[in-house]
């Protein structure tokens, strides 16, 4: 689902940006 690892990615995207 291209949906899907759109958000996967914005997720992963968002934990780095907390580090």
């Amino acid at each position: 689902n291209i949906v899907n690892q759109l958000t996967k990615i914005e997720s992963t995207r968002y934990i780095q940006e907390r580090r």
